[in-house]
């Protein structure tokens, strides 16, 4: 069916909307308002229990979690209720060494406060043990989280959660949409969130953008909506916080991307809990004024820089334990381990190990008898129902379909192995496919420019469920090719077209200069993006690879080696 007027678009939309209309939809950049937020399991009666206490004057306490979606959804929780009742409720936010969720050590600390009320955010659906405390202390518990359940809700908690009920909607909504719904659904409850009673707290949704596309949130459905509508407010830099990572990130915030997101602000907002201790993030995203914004993100930028570092030696020393020995070729899950790792990097590298070898892959730190850390996985296979089954063998896990933490006896590392390597026979999981870019289109040469650049920014928000489009340029003609970068380890070409020169960026790839000659012919895949430059702004495409025209190979990415050639696949 014809998606889209345009030939390039209606290419790229084929296989993500049905229909004209479902196109048309999905490219509709105005303002949306929030879905109904009491379509969500429990909602009204987490409204009512708040509201309740909120009327009453009881003291709140918020538990939320370290990571970029539990942070945001923490930060709008807290500003939420601050509007409704005057004063910011405390939060307790758990470090990666007392482990993902709720924890005793913090439910003692909130009963002896004095608050009758503990909202967890990001965690706690599937925690028996912990909401049984918190209520045998006093304490009312309502939840507001998203990820997998295996069994009842909790009892005697209130749990808003799409995974409550089968077929419930806003399923790929991260908790940092839930807690917006949330927020939405007091304010039409009566309740004046700083525009006025019954009308949506649309300064929240930059936080809530951040939480989505950090925790990798599809860009379909609800999710797509509210990220859109997060970008327009992130882009406004309202946010004394918001700004501060924005100036550290090197984004000009009326440009701001939905890449710019995942790369460069969601990875600084996770890097405190990575490192330290989440709190320091989250005092950034409530930073009052712009002295005491950028006072924190230097902090914060210190642990970025370190958590880069960190992530690279991890990586080397995993790969070095797989090629050695652990063996992707001989197994279908792969398990690491190391006994000085970060257990907040371990993340990380697990899942560029599962891009890298398409296997799940287990990236565990040795904590004196115990191992801990996060499991990544790929297409067919659910790492968190595997652990499921294996859960007898583990004192804690929890995540979603590709994504976990666990950590069990070092004792038991060996049956957890074969039992998940089970898992994946069981699952029919598919031998390694050759590691290949996706093409979504052919990008005729004479459509490499502004024009086209800007149309495909129209498809923004990208990420998982909806990918930055990656188009494959034919027979493009180098005039000319130069070294950029500090350290000269990066190649730009200036390619002909109808218009005038055209710029592709090929990072890392300063090696393969002999490849690209002036006057030579290549043919190049990559994302088609507006440069601004000295006021000027063109179209660049930033390459995924290329290889010399007259090469018969077919493209690929080369995670290898700088030269490896290796199958595309064009959708």
């Amino acid at each position: 069916p014809r998606l889209h007027d345009d030939p390039l678009l209606n290419r790229i939309l084929h296989g993500v909307v049905g229909t004209e209309a479902d196109a048309a939809a999905f490219l509709d950049p105005t303002f949306r308002p929030a879905p109904d937020p009491f379509a969500v399991p429990n909602m009204h009666e987490a409204v009512a229990r708040v509201g309740a206490a909120i009327g009453a004057g009881e003291p709140i306490a918020v538990f939320g979690d370290y990571d970029a979606d539990g942070v945001t959804s923490t930060a709008i929780l807290l500003l939420a209720l601050e509007q409704a009742t005057g004063k910011r409720p405390r939060a307790w936010l758990p470090d990666r060494e007392q482990g993902y969720g709720l924890n005793a050590e913090a439910i003692h600390e909130i009963a002896a406060s004095g608050a009758s009320l503990l909202i967890a955010v990001d965690c706690g659906s599937g925690d028996d043990e912990h909401i049984a405390l918190a209520r045998s202390l006093g304490l009312d518990v309502v939840v507001i989280d998203h990820h997998q359940m295996h069994g009842a809700p909790p009892e005697g908690a209130i749990v808003v959660s799409p995974r409550v009920r089968s077929g419930a909607p806003y399923g790929e909504l991260a908790a940092a949409g839930l807690v917006y719904l949330f927020a939405v659904a007091l304010s039409k409850s009566g309740f004046d969130l700083g525009r006025g009673v019954g009308r949506e707290p649309v300064g929240l949704l930059d936080l809530a953008a951040i939480g989505l596309v950090g925790d990798s949130s599809p860009m379909v459905g609800a999710t797509r909506a509210l990220v859109r509508n997060g970008i327009r407010c992130l882009r406004e830099g309202r946010r004394p916080g918001v700004r501060a990572l924005m100036n550290a990130a090197k984004i000009e915030p009326p440009r701001l991307r939905s890449h710019d997101i995942a790369m460069r602000l969601a990875p600084r907002v996770n890097a405190p809990g990575r490192m330290a201790k989440p709190d320091l993030a989250l005092e950034l995203l409530l930073a009052p004024d712009d002295g005491t914004a950028f006072r924190l993100m230097r902090d914060v930028e210190a642990h970025n820089q370190t958590r880069r570092a960190e992530t690279e030696a991890m990586l080397a020393e995993a790969i070095g334990q797989i090629e050695a020995g652990v063996g992707p070729a001989a197994r279908q899950v792969l398990v690491v381990t190391g006994d000085a790792w970060r257990h907040g990097v371990v993340g990380l590298v697990a899942g560029q190990l599962a891009r890298r070898y398409d296997r799940p892959v287990l990236m565990l730190a040795e904590v004196g008898d115990e191992l801990r850390g996060s499991a990544r996985s790929v297409d067919g296979f659910d790492i968190t129902a595997a652990l499921h089954e294996a859960g007898r063998l583990l004192r804690r896990f929890g995540g979603h379909r590709q994504a976990a933490g666990l950590q069990l006896a070092s004792a038991d590392l060996a049956k957890l192995t074969e039992r998940l390597e089970a898992s994946a026979r069981a699952a029919g999981l598919a031998e390694p496919r050759p590691n290949a870019i996706r093409i979504a289109a052919d990008l005729p040469i004479e459509r490499f420019d502004l024009p086209t650049a800007r149309l495909l920014e129209s498809l923004e928000p990208f990420g998982d469920g909806f990918a930055e489009p990656v188009l494959r340029l034919r027979q493009a003609h180098v005039r000319f090719a130069d070294r950029i970068g500090a350290d000269r380890r990066h190649l730009r070409l200036k390619v002909e077209t109808p218009t005038g020169l055209a710029d592709v960026l090929c990072w890392s790839a300063a090696e393969r200069a002999a490849e690209c000659l002036p006057g030579s012919r290549v043919d190049v895949v990559g994302r088609i993006t507006v440069n601004e430059w000295g006021g000027r702004r063109s179209a660049q495409m930033v390459a995924e690879d290329f290889r010399p025209s007259a090469d018969a190979a077919s493209l690929g990415r080369t995670d290898t080696h700088p030269a490896s050639m290796l199958a595309a696949q064009v959708r």
